[in-house]
């Protein structure tokens, strides 16, 4: 989350844009994360890499921006551990969930899990009748 120090007039664009492309950003994408921030007053932005925080929040204060919680992901699901405390076989977890068998047994193997997967099994693991339901169609 980015926001501007002292009001958005006072917001250096061109040295926070540079210091996100500094980072990993398109140039087109970090425009795109000032001017929301500048329109809107915050915006959320996912920076590839940092560093070092303390450097790019120095970075983006100079720019006159505060960056706020850097949030890294969620901590990878053992998918195995889930679909076991389930009761469920691979196939059963992957149909249930709307999932690929293979992707399923892929990660119970160690294949890497990305973050819109991982999220999707942690709500899994948070409610999962809630999310096994959403898949449900009632026939009568």
């Amino acid at each position: 989350m980015i926001r501007p120090i002292a009001g958005r007039a006072k917001v250096k664009t061109v040295d926070a844009i540079h210091a996100l492309v500094r980072r990993g950003l398109s140039s087109k994408a970090a425009m795109r994360a000032v001017d929301d921030m500048v329109q809107a007053g915050e915006a959320t932005v996912k920076v590839p890499k940092i560093e070092n925080l303390k450097a790019f929040a120095y970075d983006m204060n100079t720019a006159g921006i505060h960056t706020a919680e850097i949030v890294s992901g969620l901590a990878p699901v053992d998918v195995r551990a889930l679909r076991e405390q389930l009761g469920m076989s691979a196939a059963t977890f992957a149909l249930r969930y709307k999932l690929n068998q293979r992707t399923v047994e892929g990660w119970e193997i160690g294949r890497p899990i990305d973050d819109t997967a991982n999220n999707y099994l942690h709500a899994i693991a948070s409610n999962p009748e809630f999310i096994s339901g959403m898949f449900e169609q009632k026939i009568l």
